[in-house]
């Protein structure tokens, strides 16, 4: 685990994140300055991460 810090731009908030190699997932959840969580509603946000193969 770890904490990455997001800029503020005209588009919104943004960050870079170096992804695993192998396939899996990411799952993630956001804080603010303020100590206040956005984890979807305890669930975290979860993205899964692929070779771009058609796995359907």
């Amino acid at each position: 685990m770890s904490d990455i810090k997001m800029e503020k731009t005209g588009w919104g908030w943004v960050t870079s994140m170096v992804m695993p190699e192998h396939e899996g997932r990411v799952n993630l959840c956001f804080k603010d300055g303020a100590d206040h969580w956005d984890n979807n509603n305890s669930v975290n946000w979860g993205f899964q991460i692929h070779n771009g193969s058609n796995r359907y």
